[in-house]
């Protein structure tokens, strides 16, 4: 059995001269024509997962008990965020509280979309698939965007849960995100700043503290 997973840089590089998504008109180019979809499914052909066809039956026993165990301890973790803080950044452990510290977007939850596929909690995937179509970007939540952490976190959570379920709803949300993220790159450099005012699209430097 080979598994195909995909890596996010991968559909990230087969979406970098994409610049609008339409639902019915599919993803543009730079120039305003359609993609090159057969370089991008030839990106998402590729494999990064170790090929197991050739383990024997007790590699493959080891390698399942090892599996169920990761889910079971991810089933435990994520069922302590759903009670006291779903929905939110993170989960204060300690106070059993939600904490914001990227937004209020909920980064715990879409930061865990593609593991929550791939492990087959589809009833988990589902109710997280709704939250995401909730989410108000231009809404920051009081806080800076940290540009690198917004990217991997939220944007690349966004991409995998589109390239793994190809529900569109995650895409149009990864690009509504990028969309307010653009004027960080707008610098004489073109390196993006550390931080920015998601309302004000006005960039600076991190701070300590931030």
């Amino acid at each position: 059995m080979k598994v195909q997973l995909v890596s996010t840089w991968m559909l990230g590089l087969a979406l970098a001269n994409a610049q609008v998504y339409q639902p019915l008109g599919g993803i543009l180019d730079r120039d305003g024509n359609p993609a090159n979809m057969e370089q991008v499914s030839e990106l998402r052909s590729r494999t990064v997962q170790h090929d197991f066809s050739d383990e024997t039956v007790e590699q493959r026993d080891t390698r399942r008990e090892r599996a169920d165990a990761v889910k079971k301890g991810f089933i435990y973790a994520w069922d302590g965020y759903k009670k006291y803080a779903y929905g939110a950044d993170e989960l204060d452990v300690l106070k059993k509280k939600p904490k914001t510290t990227r937004n209020g977007w909920g980064a715990t939850l879409v930061d865990a979309l593609d593991t929550i596929h791939i492990m087959g909690l589809d009833d988990e995937f589902r109710q997280a698939t709704e939250m995401v179509a909730k989410i108000n970007f231009h809404n920051d939540g009081g806080q800076l965007a940290k540009v690198f952490e917004t990217n991997i976190r939220y944007v690349g959570g966004l991409l995998s849960a589109y390239d793994l379920s190809k529900q569109d709803i995650f895409l149009k949300k990864a690009v509504e995100l990028v969309d307010l993220l653009m004027p960080a790159f707008d610098t004489p450099l073109g390196l993006p700043w550390q931080m920015l005012n998601i309302t004000t699209g006005q960039g600076s430097s991190e701070t300590v503290g931030t």
